[in-house]
This record gives structure tokens, sequence and C-alpha cells, in this order.
């Protein structure tokens, strides 16, 4: 035989509030009954109530502690899966934080690596230019397309040709444009690295900036001065055939 689910406290204090009720009808019932000279006939009833009475308060205390053990059980219950569910998504969360460092640790040294060779490269195109001067000015008059434009007046102002592929040129344009970068992290530091961008307003890609940085050194200077010679020494070529 299945056991009886135990009342719960809520449903004993309703009983005995109920029976409070019937008690306090029966009394009247009693006080008019003796206010009249009758025999009250519910004399055992009251007794009985009253019995139960006592009783409910022993039995919802009884209902009160087994709830609260219940409810205390619930909560350990709980807090036990909660603590679980949090350990797990710490888990998570590292596992994600950590992917996305090795992800950027990834990057920035393929960015240093890159940011290496643009400025290898540099060197090297500044060297390359270099030597394309030396070399138009070497061609007689009608070969130089600017005339004597990277001619060295002996106790003459210096004039360097290739000053926005020095060194300093190179890293200041390279640091603004990692500064841009970065700034999309934070405004102006992060952690000891810092950057000071007030007076960049330019939008446009890397490429874009170092492009319009040499375009009038490299290709309209350099690159048409030998397509200069170039396109005349084949004309000349042409007439002597």
């Amino acid at each position: 035989m299945s056991q009886k689910t135990p009342l719960s406290s809520a449903a004993l204090i309703q009983q005995k509030s109920e029976c409070g009720q019937r008690l306090l009808e029966l009394r009247q019932k009693q006080a008019d009954a003796l206010e009249r000279g009758d025999d009250f006939q519910h004399s055992d009833e009251i007794s009985q109530i009253t019995e139960r009475l006592a009783a409910f308060d022993t039995a919802i205390a009884g209902a009160e502690k087994r709830e609260d053990a219940a409810a205390a059980k619930a909560a350990i219950a709980s807090t036990r899966v909660r603590a679980g569910e949090m350990a797990n998504e710490a888990r998570l969360i590292e596992d994600e934080r950590l992917a996305a460092l090795k992800d950027a640790e990834t990057h920035a040294l393929g960015l240093a690596g890159a940011t290496g060779r643009y400025a290898a490269l540099s060197e090297k195109q500044r060297l390359h230019i270099r030597d394309s001067n030396e070399f138009y000015s070497r061609q007689p008059e009608h070969l130089r397309r600017l005339g004597d434009i990277y001619r060295v007046v002996p106790g003459g102002v210096h004039v360097n040709h290739t000053r926005e592929l020095d060194e300093d040129a190179i890293f200041l344009r390279l640091g603004n444009y990692l500064g841009t970068a970065l700034s999309r992290i934070r405004s102006r530091q992060i952690g000891n690295v810092s950057w000071d961008l007030h007076n960049i307003t330019d939008t446009r890609s890397w490429v874009e900036q170092e492009r319009a940085a040499l375009r009038g050194k490299i290709e309209e200077e350099t690159i048409r001065n030998m397509e200069f010679i170039e396109n005349q020494l084949s004309d000349e070529d042409e007439d002597a055939d």
C-alpha cells in the first residue's frame, strides 16, 4: 500500500483555520443554548475540535520543519548545480579568451614580420632610387627630363631626394598606421604601448596612404625619368634603322 503524501503546512494551517471557525460557531451555539436554558448537544464535538486544534499546532510545526529541510536540501542541490554550471562556463570563456589571444599573437607575429619586410623593402627602394638618380645624372642632357635636378653643387644646399624613404619617415608613417589600427581597441594606450593620433584624420587604407606619400617620388619622378630615357633611346634606335 502506497504511503500518502504528507500535507503541507499551508494545507494544515487552512484546516486549522476551518476548525477554529467551527469551534467559534459551536461556542456561539452553546452560549445561545445556555441563554435559552436548553441542553447543548455538541459538547463532545467542542472537546474534539479543541484537541484537534492543539494537534494541528504540532502537525504544522512538523510540516514546517520538514519543508524547511526540503527547501534547504533543494537549495544545496541548486547551489551545487549552479556552481558546476559556473565552473563549466568559466572553462568555456577561458578557452575562448586564450584562443583569441593566440589569434592575436599569431597575427601580431605576422604583423611584425610583414612590417619588418616593409621596412627592409623601403630601404631597398631608397637605395634603388638613389642609384636611379645617379644613373639619370650620368645621362646626356637630352635624356635628362628634369635637367640637373640631382646634381650636387659644391658648397650648395644638400637636397635629400629620398627623404620619404628614410628610416625616420618610414617608421613615422608605420607608427601612424599601427596606431590607427590599435585605436580600434583603445584610443591612446594599451599597457606600456601608447600612440598619439590627435593630428591623424586620414581614413584611407595603409596602401592608399603610402602610395600618396611616395607617388611624387616613385611614380611621377623616378619611373617617369627611366621611362623617358627608355623611350628616347627606343626612338633613336628606330631612327638609326
